[in-house]
């Protein structure tokens, strides 16, 4: 129940008590216009009545609410798991269309050119692009032209993001300032190109565990988990969150994972990652870290090891291991 309740209930519960103590201070003091005055009484149990009756209002809409966050709540989980199947998951490599786009690598510079039937009307479209280091950069499919800026444009091909549906994409490869890698995606209707956004890694990338150049999962249905989505470092893996492509852009939908971790779980396969031993609780405070990247603070950890979950943040783990060592687990995010 939230603070506006508590409040008025401390309310009426003190209109009540002031009422009591003031009448009987009048009685007791011998005030003839009071004691001799039934009605004053009958007054109080009125305003007793209705206080009563306000409490219990306050209290059956405050129980409403609190049982609307939690339909709320329920549905949010009901619709990620009915959306997110993570057996029917595959790697969005497997949806690149190879060998159509040709790419001359050139000082700081790509040219991308092709045909392929992008809005898939039985007709060609023709594909050029002139992507440019820090430069502005132009994609023209037929006579339509997009705009956009890149630090380090490296590669370009297409990529079917949903089998059913009537468009295949255009992926343009960003390696980064600082091997900073992004992958942007563009669609293409017949009439306009629309950049449907970014996921910042290398989508032609292996299964991996690993977040920094990790890979992308898809249903093939239209979900997608960018490597940051998921923890697939353990079994069952941990999602946080998923794309959806709603209006011809990716939109990002938020999983209160926190309340669903499993007591404990399962490394997933043999990795090296950073592990810091210090005190974990809930509360941990993200700035009270003191993470390195000193590799001599690599610890191995090995496929079928039990290991607990206690707090997440944006890149590291608060976690216990099997022999009971508590500490902070992170994996390199790049430089």
């Amino acid at each position: 129940m939230n603070k506006s309740y508590y409040r008025k209930l401390f309310f009426y519960f003190s209109l009540l008590f002031l009422i009591s103590v003031g009448l009987t201070a009048c009685v007791q003091m011998g005030n003839p216009s009071v004691s001799n005055d039934e009605s004053l009484y009958s007054e109080l149990e009125e305003v007793e009545s209705i206080a009563k009756d306000k409490l219990e209002d306050q209290e059956s809409i405050a129980n409403d609410k609190l049982e609307e966050q939690e339909n709320i709540d329920n549905n949010e989980l009901k619709e990620a798991n009915e959306n997110i199947n993570m057996d029917k998951m595959v790697n969005l490599r497997e949806s690149i269309i190879r060998n159509v786009l040709k790419v001359d690598k050139r000082d700081n510079e790509l040219i991308v050119t092709g045909e392929y039937d992008l809005d898939k009307d039985g007709k060609n479209d023709s594909i050029e692009a002139k992507l440019i280091y820090w430069e502005e950069s132009i994609l023209r499919i037929n006579n339509t032209e997009l705009l956009a800026s890149y630090d380090c444009p490296f590669n370009a091909y297409l990529v079917d993001l949903v089998k059913d549906d009537n468009f295949i994409e255009i992926v343009i490869y960003d390696d980064g300032p600082s091997a900073d890698p992004k992958s942007n995606f563009y669609r293409y209707d017949g009439s306009n190109i629309y950049h449907l956004g970014t996921f910042e890694t290398d989508i032609d990338t292996e299964d991996t565990i690993y977040s920094f150049y990790g890979n992308v999962l898809t249903d093939e249905i239209g979900n997608f988990l960018p490597p940051h989505c998921v923890a697939k470092f353990v079994t069952p893996n941990i999602v946080k969150g998923y794309y959806s492509i709603e209006n011809n852009e990716f939109v990002y939908h938020t999983i209160d994972y926190k309340k669903y971790l499993a007591d404990e779980y399962s490394i997933a396969e043999d990795f090296n990652a950073f592990f810091i031993e210090q005190d974990i609780d809930k509360d941990l405070d993200t700035d009270a870290l003191l993470l390195t990247w000193d590799s001599e603070e690599l610890k191995e950890f090995k496929k079928g090891e039990k290991i607990k979950i206690i707090v997440i943040g944006d890149y590291w783990y608060g976690v216990e291991r099997q022999d009971g060592t508590r500490g902070i687990l992170y994996f390199w995010i790049g430089d």
